[in-house]
């Protein structure tokens, strides 16, 4: 299929297009790669929203020839009048930063029947033709309102309740609590002390209260000390000067070494710049260095995960792998578990603090920042439902209890390889309304595997805020992988229960609570599974479940219908 790109217009009849004609394989997930090479083709940023139209033009007009031009598809998309806003004869998807949202609209020159996208997976396996014209409409996403922080760093007023507060904590010292970000920054680049928590949790954390722009200006004002006052020496101000210009330049350094991957190309160009200009000063050479060090080490750094010194366990292949037959439950339970875990880790270890901040996962405008949370809650989600379908699709009550059973050993598996997200996530499948209804394969289920599904459910239990999921977490060896509702529930407590600013004041007390969930997380993202990859079952394992939700309902009714207290003589 092709695409073409189009840009939000502002009141006009037609919408500015750009006409670059792209090839796009609808045999993979769009969202997966097509996505990332439109948006390198058109120079699009995949921080956005992006809305997909397939376009089909009727087989009996004339035109029917495929476009062989992007003028072809310029002219094509005006006379099926395409509008931003505003119906048009196409079938549309829209993608916000990876989570799918679907809509369709019919008319003479869309597709034959009303369908609906789902941009997790191939469109080709959802009727799009090769021939068919793809125009993806973007819009950059929203930027908040940001407070630059007022005056600059250096005409900022001395400390007082107005500009920054403090309370004692449990070690007798005294911390800040809430601060202008002037005095945030003051903080972090205090020339006679350091206080790596600070520096921690500032950095973990400053995008929920400011841009990393804005934070880069501030640290630009703070490294340009103003000239000496009158009556000082040069040699005051020498001594007074290198040990900011020292602070600052660390803070540069630590802040590239966390966030390169999240910083830009624009804001690193502009800390290039930076570092440059110190290299002009004899003096600051040393300060250069440190910065440009920094950076090299980061480009030149390799991914660590996946690398070790021992060979993974042979995997346990089945005979059958690529039989045409293959399906999920010829895998081998702990198998199932090893490739599951290696795609739900891949998920895990991408996510970066940013996504952790504002609640980002769950409000549209800001889900842009939050991609790769989003990717882990679908992948749980079709874990969930992958569950309950493996078990409705069994016909045959005898073979449906041994399915249930095949399950809770793929669970008791995940336990012990410390996947709790899977736990979570096949236990989740059990309590589907679908799955809970069929009391007579759950009275046919071995005692002893009924024992193992209790346990396991009392482990993941909510009571007492999920007591034992954290008894557990906490005494467990990595490599290992949560399961994110908990500690997303934690972030959104404290979110909701601590305001953003006190007395005008960003909260950095509550900034401090984010930080505690956030480093708790990363602290498990450091060890990987040594493990290999199978790729054939990889690909089984995720393959997106056809049934809908009323259809699984539908198979439940089936298996045992309403009524039933005996298994059928069939």
């Amino acid at each position: 299929a092709d695409a073409a790109a189009v840009a939000p217009g502002d009141s006009a009849p037609e919408p500015s297009i750009l006409t670059e004609l792209v090839d796009v394989d609808v045999t993979v997930a769009f969202n997966d790669a097509a996505l990332a090479a439109c948006c390198e083709h058109f120079g699009l940023s995949e921080l956005g929203t992006f809305r997909l139209d397939a376009m089909r033009m009727d087989p009996s007009s004339p035109d029917v020839t495929r476009p062989r031009s992007s003028q072809d598809i310029t002219d094509f998309v005006k006379r099926s009048s395409l509008t931003v806003n505003g119906p048009s004869r196409r079938t549309s998807a829209m993608l916000i930063a990876g989570s799918n949202v679907s809509s369709y609209h019919q008319g003479p020159a869309a597709l034959g029947s009303m369908i609906s996208f789902d941009l997790t997976r191939p469109l080709a396996s959802q009727g799009i033709m090769w021939t068919d014209i793809l125009v993806m409409q973007y819009s950059p996403p929203e930027k908040d309102e940001e407070d630059d922080g007022g005056v600059n760093i250096w005409d900022e007023p001395p400390s007082s309740p107005d500009n920054v507060t403090y309370e004692e904590n449990k070690d007798g010292e005294m911390v800040i609590t809430a601060a202008t970000l002037n005095k945030l920054v003051l903080e972090l680049t205090n020339e006679e002390k350091v206080d790596t928590n600070f520096l921690s949790t500032f950095l973990l954390t400053y995008q929920s209260f400011t841009t990393s722009d804005i934070f880069l200006n501030k640290l630009i004002q703070r490294y340009k000390v103003p000239d000496p006052s009158s009556g000082a020496t040069q040699g005051d101000f020498d001594v007074s000067i290198m040990p900011i210009r020292m602070r600052v330049c660390n803070v540069i350094r630590k802040w590239v070494e966390v966030s390169y991957e999240d910083l830009g190309d624009e804001l690193i160009s502009r800390i290039v710049e930076l570092a440059n200009s110190m290299a002009l000063e004899k003096q600051c050479e040393s300060l250069s260095k440190i910065i440009q060090n920094a950076l090299r080490k980061v480009r030149n750094r390799r991914q660590g995960f996946g690398q070790f010194h021992a060979k993974p366990p042979p995997a346990l292949v089945p005979r059958n792998l690529y039989d045409e037959n293959f399906t999920v439950l010829d895998i081998d339970e702990e198998e199932f578990v090893r490739q599951i875990s290696i795609v739900d880790f891949d998920h895990f270890r991408s996510i970066k603090p940013a996504e952790l901040l504002n609640q980002a996962w769950a409000k549209s405008k800001l889900q842009y920042r939050a991609r790769n949370v989003l990717k882990m809650i679908s992948w749980f989600n079709h874990l969930s439902k992958l569950v309950a379908a493996l078990i409705l699709r069994t016909e045959s009550l005898k073979m449906r209890v041994k399915c249930v059973q095949k399950l809770i050993n793929v669970a008791k598996f995940a336990r012990q390889y410390n996947n709790f997200g899977a736990v979570m996530g096949i236990i989740s499948g059990f309590n589907n309304a679908a799955i809970l209804r069929l009391k007579l394969t759950r009275a046919q289920l071995p005692k002893k595997a009924s024992e193992t599904l209790q346990e396991l459910e009392e482990m993941m239990s909510s009571e007492g805020s999920y007591r034992g999921y954290r008894a557990c977490l906490s005494s467990a060896n990595p490599p290992l992988i949560p399961y994110m509702g908990v500690h997303l529930s934690d972030l959104t407590f404290i979110e909701d229960g601590n305001p953003d600013k006190l007395g005008g004041l960003i909260n950095f007390e509550k900034r401090r609570l984010v930080c505690k969930v956030i480093t708790q997380l990363q602290s498990y993202q450091q060890n990987a599974y040594n493990l290999e990859a199978v790729p054939r079952i990889i690909q089984v394992l995720t393959k997106s479940v056809k049934e809908t939700d009323d259809q699984l309902y539908q198979l439940s009714l089936e298996r045992e219908p309403r009524g039933m207290t005996k298994p059928s003589k069939k």
